[in-house]
């Protein structure tokens, strides 16, 4: 991404303008393939593999390629799990398309972002993830598909959290 882009995306986010993203589960039984981050957002904590849906791409075109970027892996087709909102009154604005993928056991490849490492799901309580990630990979596991809105302070804690699912499919 050019410099003058990503000033561009600063001042959309500082608006309150949402960036589309997109994050896929790589599941193996009861086990799941995590990257503990090297960067922001999230340094130091494990996540699934994704990233940014880039201008004219599709979700799906982009997990692809961020599953094939971040682990070398190909994936197709990837599963849509839920999807996740974030709203903040500073720069952390998200919609993101959550996806799961079921793959063999495999040592887990170098990536540039960060360091891989296979997590079983019992261990998912005890080791740092981002604070909605939990709910996320519970409805994934169970299958249990979600539409988690999720409100943040100025200082990135969150004030609420909620699936919405049954309130969208009454109305």
């Amino acid at each position: 991404m050019k410099a003058s882009d990503k000033k561009l995306e600063a001042a959309l986010l500082h608006s309150g303008f949402k960036v589309t993203a997109v994050s896929c589960i790589l599941i193996c039984e009861n086990e799941l393939l995590l990257i503990k981050r090297k960067k922001d957002p999230h340094q130091g904590l494990y996540c699934p593999v994704g990233g940014k849906v880039d201008p004219h791409e599709s979700p799906k075109t982009a997990i692809v390629r961020e599953v094939k970027e971040e682990t070398g892996f190909d994936i197709d087709p990837p599963v849509l799990g839920g999807v996740m909102v974030e709203s903040s009154p500073v720069k952390y604005n998200w919609i993101s398309l959550i996806f799961s993928y079921n793959i063999d056991r495999v040592e887990p490849p170098i990536s540039d972002e960060g360091e891989l490492e296979w997590i079983h799901k019992d261990r998912l309580e005890s080791i740092p993830i981002p604070k909605t990630d939990l709910y996320i990979y519970k409805k994934i596991l169970a299958k249990e598909f979600f539409f988690l809105d999720v409100d943040y302070d100025k200082d990135l804690n969150i004030n609420e959290m909620s699936d919405n699912l049954d309130e969208l499919k009454n109305h």
